[in-house]
């Protein structure tokens, strides 16, 4: 099995139970964690088995694969991956899984605070999660994350148009003035998918190679499958274009569907053509913020990789009462000029009921910058260079805008 093809079938996994809530994910993001994972549990265990199906290939084959991932990333895509463990907890167990990680992944024997693993997930991600969705406290022993993160533009901007093209009772044109039509470039389609049956499909490329793929079905079509047609389609359209099962326009029937409406008239053409057809794609604009809990929702494997990396921290004597948590934040956006998405796929492990709130004296104080100021931007350089410590931007501020104005 390739990897597109195993990260699909996770895809699938992951999205069976899905209702149509607004959302966003990277089944990648959790194909990778538990990637790096799955060498933590005994060959031939039952954590051993259940990490391998959910990965859909042998353990070394994927850990070998994430290494590659994480070594080379794509140019539209920063990809990274860390794991900190506890000084107290560097079990033999624990220490032979650590020295097997990738260098893409690496492992630190100290947990860091809040605020060094925060700064993490902002540089991982490119400020899109500027905080880690764990918190971090002195109960905890482990952590791993992988990030993935993308900003990319279209080779052409798309272009506004009516939100009334989206239909008459579209729920996404409610409410808007106007949505999104795909740019010429793009690759318009009616396609006969697997689950989905006859759908719309627009393949948006970037200037960076990345190809983002919208895909819609008929309203009744269950949310679980036109995800996981969408990802097939979108790994097909990206290795094997040829093989996409597009439908003749002139084997549609002439019908004004929510999704696909033909029509017909008669037209100037070239000679010697005596038929053509043109496609034309009105899409929302949107954006997303999820999170999501991956133990309660039973993504594919984490339960297994958790209990993998919980047995590595009770590899000694009189092992303290462990819990674990595992999450993914995830965020997109899907705009005029481009496609911005972060997700960030976490496990903790922590020693169970260890306090870690007291009572304390606070002191709040506010400081409010309601008057006109300055503003100063200086270069810092740790390696002490020429730009250390000199002022580049200064301003004077006497005129706010409005949050979210461009």
């Amino acid at each position: 099995m390739t990897l597109p093809q195993a990260v699909t079938r996770y895809a699938a996994q992951l999205h069976a139970g899905h209702t149509g809530g607004h959302a966003i994910d990277s089944p990648l993001g959790a194909w990778l964690l538990v990637a790096l994972a799955a060498p933590a549990a005994p060959p031939g265990s039952p954590a051993a088995a259940e990490l391998e199906a959910a990965l859909g290939m042998p353990a070394a084959e994927a850990g070998a694969l994430a290494a590659r991932l994480l070594g080379d990333p794509h140019p539209a895509v920063t990809a990274a991956a860390a794991a900190w463990t506890a000084p107290e907890v560097q079990t033999p167990a624990l220490r032979r899984w650590a020295e097997g990680l990738p260098a893409g992944a690496p492992h630190t024997p100290v947990v860091p605070t809040q605020a060094q693993v925060d700064a993490w997930a902002d540089e991982a991600t490119g400020g899109q999660i500027p905080r880690f969705p764990l918190e971090v406290t002195p109960a905890t022993l482990l952590l791993i994350a992988t990030a993935l993160a993308t900003d990319v533009r279209w080779r052409e901007p798309l272009r506004p148009a009516p939100a009334a093209e989206l239909g008459p009772d579209a729920p996404l044109a409610r409410d808007r003035t106007q949505v999104l039509t795909a740019a010429w470039d793009s690759d318009h389609a009616v396609v006969r998918a697997r689950r989905s049956g006859v759908a719309a499909l627009v393949a948006h490329p970037s200037t960076t190679g990345l190809l983002v793929v919208s895909l819609a079905a008929a309203p009744d079509v269950a949310p679980a499958d036109v995800l996981a047609d969408a990802h097939e389609l979108a790994v097909t359209l990206a290795r094997d274009p040829d093989s996409l099962d597009r439908v003749d326009a002139f084997e549609l029937p002439l019908a004004d569907g929510p999704v696909v409406g033909v029509t017909e008239r008669v037209a100037q053409l070239p000679v010697p053509e005596t038929h053509a057809v043109q496609h034309q794609a009105f899409l929302p604009a949107w954006r997303a913020e999820s999170r999501h809990d991956l133990l309660e929702l039973q993504w594919p494997g984490v339960p297994a990789a958790v209990v993998a990396l919980a047995d590595l921290l009770r590899d000694q004597p009189d092992p303290p009462p462990l819990e674990a948590e595992a999450v993914q934040a995830a965020v997109g956006s899907f705009t005029r000029e481009g496609f911005r998405a972060a997700a960030i796929t976490a496990i903790g492990v922590r020693a169970a009921g260890m306090p870690w709130h007291q009572e304390g004296l606070l002191r709040e104080v506010t400081l409010r910058f309601g008057h006109p100021h300055a503003v100063v931007a200086v270069a810092v350089d740790e390696t002490g260079g020429p730009w250390h410590g000199l002022p580049v931007f200064s301003a004077w501020v006497a005129r706010s805008r409005e949050v979210g104005a461009d």
